[in-house]
C-alpha cells in the first residue's frame, strides 16, 4: 500500500464497505457472527474512523460480501485517489448487489429497518425449510 493517499480515503472506502455489507442485507452483527470482527470495529472502519483493514481481514470481508480481493483492491485504490463517486465504486460490486445498494439507499431509515427485518425472517424461513 502506498504511503500517501487522499485525506478522505478512509471514509470513502468505509462507505464502499458499508454498501457491500448492505447489498448483502447484512447487519454489523451478522458480519461479527460470520467472521468474528467486532461490530463496533467494523462500524468505525465504515465511518472512516479506523485505518484500512488488513489484507487477511479484506479477504474475510470479501468472502462474506461475495467480492473478490481484486474488486476490493480496485475500490481501495480509487478511494486512495480520492474518488468519492459511490456509483463508480459500487461498479466494483456484482450488478445485482449494485441494484440492491442503490435501491436500499433510497429508503428512509424506518423502511431500511423493515426491509432488513423482513430479509432476516425470509432467510430464517429458508434455512428452516432446507
Amino acid at each position: 500500500m502506498r504511503e500517501t493517499y487522499h485525506k478522505n480515503a478512509h471514509k470513502i472506502f468505509g462507505k464502499y464497505l458499508m454498501n457491500a455489507r448492505l447489498s448483502n442485507f447484512m447487519t454489523l452483527r451478522d458480519v461479527e457472527d460470520k467472521i468474528g470482527i467486532s461490530n463496533s470495529y467494523l462500524s468505525q472502519i465504515e465511518r472512516g474512523l479506523r485505518k484500512f483493514p488488513s489484507i487477511p481481514m479484506l479477504k474475510e470481508l470479501g468472502n462474506v460480501y461475495k467480492l473478490s480481493l481484486s474488486q476490493l483492491n480496485k475500490a481501495l485504490e480509487a478511494a486512495m485517489e480520492g474518488i468519492d463517486d459511490q456509483d463508480q465504486l459500487n461498479g466494483y460490486l456484482i450488478p445485482d448487489h449494485q441494484y440492491l445498494v442503490e435501491t436500499f439507499n433510497e429508503l428512509n431509515l424506518v423502511n431500511r429497518k423493515l426491509l432488513t427485518d423482513f430479509l432476516d425472517l425470509l432467510v430464517k424461513h429458508q434455512l428452516n425449510n432446507s
